[in-house]
């Protein structure tokens, strides 16, 4: 997946160098769900096995998968959360 308008609003969830007991990916989620529906989130991550499972999670849950951006050293991922959780 490719560009992403630069001028849209986004909640960013910024995982770069976590580690730590919970699943990081477990912020993302957290997140999301927080939101109201039509809320974009972008998750910054330098880990791609993060990205793997976001988008797994993505699309067991139903919401929409925008935009992979792959940056120096880490990934930019863009989803709308499409329905209630």
């Amino acid at each position: 997946m490719g560009n992403f308008p630069k001028n849209i609003e986004s909640v960013v969830v910024d995982i770069r160098g976590v580690s730590c007991c919970m699943p990081p990916v477990g912020e993302f989620i957290i997140e999301m769900r927080q939101q109201p529906k039509d809320t974009i989130i972008e998750l910054l991550t330098d880990k791609k096995e993060d990205v793997d499972e976001v988008l797994d999670w993505i699309n067991r849950v139903h919401q929409e998968t925008l935009s992979v951006i792959e940056e120096t050293g880490y990934w930019r991922i863009f989803a709308k959360k499409v329905n209630g959780m």
